[in-house]
């Protein structure tokens, strides 16, 4: 559920954990007391918060040269995804578990109707990106963006961490 947190000062047997708002929101579906279960690892060297703005910055710019306007940017991001070959997963399940997966997954997208059943595609959010798959996926937008005819030079350099 959390996708970061920062951890502050450890006092004993409490620990200050600083969340971004939306995780935030996320918590306040469980009752005071209720005990929860958590999962501490170190956080991957991913990409930086500049980073995933310009991301989203040049993929609403080439979604504003195809379409005239800001309207399909999670439909580019998926092309994006999957020109980099980048993993996503295949899942079948209920109709009913669609809004789990969206907790899970950046991108949900119902693949078809099985009986009682529904298979999606789910992609991940860049955040979950190993440092190979988000060179590929920056390789990719950037490639992207020139066929569009889009000049994102001043961005290259910061997106490949140059």
């Amino acid at each position: 559920m959390i996708s970061y947190a920062r951890l502050g000062e450890l006092r004993g047997q409490e620990l200050k954990i600083i969340l971004p708002g939306h995780d935030i929101e996320k918590m306040k579906q469980f009752a005071p007391g209720e005990v929860v279960k958590l999962e501490i690892k170190r956080q991957k060297d991913k990409r930086t918060l500049k980073q995933n703005r310009y991301i989203w910055l040049i993929i609403s710019m080439i979604d504003e040269k195809i379409n005239g306007y800001c309207s399909d940017e999670m439909n580019i991001y998926c092309q994006i995804i999957e020109q980099a070959k980048i993993k996503t997963d295949y899942i079948q399940t209920l109709e009913v578990a669609k809004p789990r997966l969206e907790d899970i997954y950046r991108v949900v997208k119902e693949v078809e109707k099985r009986g009682n059943s529904v298979l999606y595609r789910c992609y991940l959010g860049t955040s979950q990106f190993t440092k190979e798959e988000m060179a590929r996926f920056i390789e990719v937008l950037i490639d992207r963006a020139y066929q569009e005819d889009i000049d994102v030079l001043q961005y290259e350099k910061l997106l490949r961490g140059d």
